[in-house]
């Protein structure tokens, strides 16, 4: 366990309003970033209990006055490994295991209030990163199975891009909603089959999509109507909302 993991609550509530609140000492951005992540990122990844009220608020004002450092420090390392942005902490966590309170935590600062603009830099970091590992599992045949980011995702992470649809609604775009589409299809395939989860968060997006007028590619549609296909109850509710989005 890291030093900084054990240290007690009010110390690092102490800190974290000292450092990255704006009442102590001007931080830079990356001071800033190593704020989070060593009063928080390994605190978070090893709980096991529900997460203090008053650390929760102190966190949450933390996201507020440096969103940057709490999305690449604290929301991008839970959801992404953090490897995926810090490559000298990669033996730490290769691969991130979301339990409830680590997806309890991340859609709390996504859904606070005023927290839209937070939302839409962490979908931009996951969607740049999917990206970014398909492309190097094109080039390279070395990949090991199961290497992607994604592929521990379940119902957490569809939890969590639901809470981030909601709160992005004022920033929807073809750019997020296609980036959106190669998220869920970055889900496991037996996740994309089973989990009732995936499929809410299915309906979110179109739902989002059609409601801001956002006409996605017609891959992007198909790909999503597959994904109906295979949504059980929800299937009839997904494929009516992807009936505004068709281009023909």
């Amino acid at each position: 366990m890291d030093f900084f993991a054990s240290l007690p609550a009010e110390l690092c509530i102490l800190l974290s309003d000292r450092y990255l609140r704006g009442s102590g000492p001007e931080l830079s951005q990356r001071g800033a970033l190593w704020a989070v992540k060593f009063l928080w990122l390994d605190k978070i990844h090893l709980l096991d209990v529900s997460f203090p009220r008053e650390q929760l608020k102190t966190l949450l004002s933390a996201a507020k006055s440096r969103p940057v450092s709490v999305v690449d420090g604290l929301l991008a390392p839970l959801v992404m490994g953090d490897s995926v942005f810090d490559s000298t902490r990669a033996a730490s966590r290769e691969r991130p295991e979301l339990g409830k309170h680590q997806v309890e935590i991340v859609c709390g600062v996504l859904k606070d209030e005023g927290a839209g603009k937070t939302a839409l830099m962490f979908c931009r970091r996951i969607i740049a990163s999917i990206l970014q590992h398909t492309a190097s599992d094109d080039l390279s045949c070395t990949q090991a199975p199961g290497s992607s980011p994604a592929a521990s995702w379940g119902d957490g992470m569809a939890l969590i891009l639901q809470s981030a649809i909601i709160a992005i609604k004022e920033f929807v775009d073809f750019d997020i909603v296609s980036g959106f589409v190669k998220l869920l299809r970055s889900f496991p395939p037996t996740v994309r089959l089973e989990s009732r989860a995936f499929a809410s968060t299915v309906l979110a997006l179109c739902n989002m999509a059609k409601t801001k007028g956002v006409m996605p590619s017609d891959p992007d549609v198909q790909t999503l109507r597959e994904m109906a296909e295979s949504a059980g109850l929800m299937r009839r509710s997904i494929l009516a909302a992807l009936k505004g989005l068709a281009r023909n």
